[in-house]
């Protein structure tokens, strides 16, 4: 799951292996640190987020994802995970402004 925010971040996290009624006993505090992975900072706020299927995603290794920010630029991430779906590591691949316009149309 994927959340985005105008504190400038998106937070992913996991929840492949949660169980169906355990993180409603539990305060939010207390889910972030069970199911919580990463934040993708931004430098302002974060209007629009999607993740996109991976073959590596079935096998629980990587998150692709794109945002949207006020600062009118898309940025697409790459989220790494270790075999067993916690946390490895994250970058930005891709940083485009919407601004930008290309000299040609294609």
């Amino acid at each position: 799951m994927i959340s985005s925010s105008a504190d400038g971040s998106v937070k992913v996290y996991n929840l492949l292996n949660k169980e169906l009624d355990y993180a409603d006993k539990l305060n939010y505090t207390e889910n972030d640190a069970m199911y919580f992975l990463c934040s993708l900072l931004h430098s302002s706020y974060v209007y629009g987020i999607a993740f996109f299927p991976d073959e590596a995603i079935e096998k629980e290794e990587r998150l692709i994802i794109a945002s949207a920010c006020y600062d009118q630029k898309i940025r697409i991430w790459m989220v790494s995970l270790n075999g067993d779906g916690t946390y490895l590591s994250h970058n930005c691949h891709l940083e485009i402004s919407i601004m930008d316009r290309p000299d040609k149309v294609i």
